[in-house]
């Protein structure tokens, strides 16, 4: 196929929202409260924990430890010193929070079993599932794509 063939299936892919998939990170949440974490966010109590002696030794901040690790390596590195795998989970479910469906239609953010923000607005959620793209694929934690996607028309 030719250059400009591929440039014609793609702008024709790009017309039929039904056939795209989107890939959606960590930070998509923050549309809906800041109180959702970034990865630099979610690693900075991690990167204090295990690397503060290095970070003293060689005036290096959070951002300096990331560069040199990876979020990966640190992650894998909390691992091996906790000694089992869920212990990243664990680390993680502290501190992302969760919605839940309130009796006012809306929905309120729950953090460590306590509701910290009521009737949050989702409607950058909700415009994303209204597309009804092919597939949506999340690499983050919180559940905000995953309610009902019938109440998107509220």
């Amino acid at each position: 196929m030719k250059l400009s063939d591929q440039k014609k299936a793609i702008r024709k892919i790009g017309w039929d929202i039904k056939k795209m998939s989107f890939i959606i990170g960590a930070g998509f949440s923050k549309n809906i409260s800041k109180l959702y974490l970034s990865w630099w966010e979610l690693m900075q109590d991690m990167v204090y924990q295990m690397y503060t002696p290095e970070m003293k030794t060689n005036n290096m901040s959070v951002g300096d430890i990331i560069d040199k690790y990876g979020y990966l390596g640190i992650a894998s590195e909390y691992v091996r010193r906790k000694g089992y795998h869920e212990a990243i989970d664990d680390y993680i479910e502290k501190r992302t929070p969760y919605l839940i469906r309130n009796g006012e239609g809306g929905y309120d953010i729950v953090l460590n079993g306590r509701t910290i923000e009521r009737n949050v607005d989702m409607s950058l959620h909700k415009t994303l599932l209204k597309l009804m793209p092919k597939n949506i694929f999340t690499f983050n934690y919180d559940n905000a794509l995953e309610h009902d996607p019938s109440n998107i028309y509220d």
